[in-house]
């Protein structure tokens, strides 16, 4: 638990509270931020060693929708993993690495913006790295 205040002497003084609690392999966290003006809530779960999920959900004013996004990380292997993720704009996304003999690593991702399919903005990318 920890709380923030600030601001100037002579303005007003804004005051931040975040708390998180764990229980197990769940991790709940909350953020108010400018006393509770805006607001961030996050939970995180590891299924295994091998699996993680992970959700978030944050509230930008009282006067619009909140916006929220749930994601999943896996390793398919020691050398390979994937992730996958959706938010409440409508994109979702993926990535994909494999790493080659420990020194060489190739990634892959794709987001799609479902909500605009014809002409939203898609994206698509590659890498390698060098693992030195």
């Amino acid at each position: 638990m920890g709380v923030k205040a600030s601001g100037a002497v002579s303005g007003a003084v804004a005051a931040d509270i975040a708390a998180s609690y764990q229980y197990n392999s769940i991790i709940c966290s909350c953020t108010g931020y400018n006393l509770f003006k805006k607001m961030d809530m996050a939970l995180y779960y590891e299924l295994n060693e091998k699996t993680k999920f992970s959700t978030v959900c944050k509230m930008a004013s009282y006067d619009q929708l909140p916006t929220f996004e749930v994601g999943m990380f896996t390793k398919l292997s020691p050398d390979t993993e994937l992730r996958a993720k959706v938010n409440s704009a409508g994109e979702v996304s993926g990535f994909y690495k494999a790493t080659d003999n420990g020194r060489m690593a190739f990634c892959g991702s794709l987001t799609v913006d479902t909500m605009h399919l014809k002409d939203g903005n898609h994206k698509v990318g590659f890498g390698v790295e060098f693992l030195f």
